[in-house]
């Protein structure tokens, strides 16, 4: 029995919770560079997904619970980094689950984070707080779904905007 539990104890990471992230922990991620931010999320289990590069900010995204190779999956984390010479670091989290967007809501209110304001566009909501240095966003949007079915997606983005 006890190898049983072991065995089990030893796999709940692949299936647990280990993909999902706290503000905490999104909020740690800020500070951390991209080498250390690169070894996090990828011992929660999750994959290099792709390059978000634009002309002001360099962006490495990686997936949880890919499906083959198509472009769906559980989760996506995006490491964005402001140029050219920006302490600024936005990371971005993105998940179909509404308990985990809940449980968000609710860390904010723990963590004392303060409302902004809210803002709406097409077909997405979203909602700003801060907290000290720290600007979070949470955004739900109706995207197409697989065969074309709508569903809510959720995005949790957090940055640590400093002048210096």
């Amino acid at each position: 029995m006890k190898s049983k539990n072991l065995i089990f104890l030893t796999l709940l990471p692949f299936f647990g919770f280990s993909q999902i992230f706290s503000i905490a922990e999104l909020m740690r991620l800020t500070s951390k560079g991209f080498d250390n931010f690169d070894t996090y999320v990828t011992s929660k289990g999750y994959s290099f997904y792709a390059n978000h590069d634009t002309q002001d900010s360099k962006g490495k995204c990686y997936s949880f619970g890919q499906k083959d190779y198509s472009k769906m999956a559980s989760f996506f984390i995006t490491y964005f980094n402001y140029q050219p010479n920006s302490n600024e670091v936005l990371i971005s989290w993105q998940t179909t689950n509404k308990a985990n967007y809940l449980r968000v809501k609710n860390e904010l209110k723990q963590l004392n984070f303060k409302f902004v304001k809210e803002e709406s566009y097409e077909d997405c909501s979203n909602l700003n707080y801060k907290k000290g240095v720290f600007y979070l966003n949470l955004y739900s949007c109706q995207k197409p779904g697989d065969q074309g079915i709508l569903s809510t997606t959720y995005e949790i983005s957090i940055s640590n905007y400093t002048t210096d």
